[in-house]
């Protein structure tokens, strides 16, 4: 009986992320919060990061994923849904791996995170476009990773103790 509480317990938090995720999308679609160059904060990151450390690097994707495609759906088209994938896929992975290396702190995890992000989308673009030139946008792309990394990873570091506290009840 304990366990498929507990189980639906997860699945609402895991359900109010996914849309919390798309909340923070479509803020970014309303409120363009550009750094030139169509860099954005990844607000959205703050929601995949948590449960990253506070549930798994399983359902840190599968929040991912449905987020991807839902603002997809809702605010993009299929170029966005392509870089989307391509970014937030590797990103997550990143993440992960990242995150096992027990000497990395939350804050490098999400910069990391940002970085890849950014770089798999240069990947979706350059395959796309088969421009090789695009790859020298990678600098900008690189320092605007590390600033929304630290922000974002500032930002989750609070969620993560919060929602920690809320799961111990």
């Amino acid at each position: 009986m304990e366990t498929s509480r507990k189980k639906t317990k997860n699945m609402v938090i895991l359900s109010l992320f996914v849309a919390i995720s798309l909340i923070l999308s479509y803020l970014e679609v309303l409120f363009p919060f550009s750094f030139g160059y169509g860099l954005k904060l990844g607000l959205a990151n703050v929601a995949i990061i948590s449960v990253l450390y506070v549930f798994s690097f399983k359902e840190a994707l599968v929040v991912n994923l449905v987020r991807i495609f839902i603002s997809g759906l809702l605010f993009g088209n299929v170029f966005s849904l392509i870089f989307s994938l391509f970014g937030g896929i590797l990103s997550v992975i990143v993440m992960a791996f990242a995150k096992r290396c027990k000497t990395l702190s939350l804050i490098t995890v999400s910069v990391l995170g940002a970085v890849s992000h950014n770089f798999g989308q240069l990947l979706a673009a350059l395959i796309i476009t088969k421009i090789s030139g695009i790859l020298f946008y990678m600098p900008v792309l690189l320092i605007g990773g590390i600033i929304t990394g630290i922000a974002i990873g500032c930002v989750s570091g609070v969620i993560i103790k919060v929602l920690k506290e809320i799961l111990k009840r």
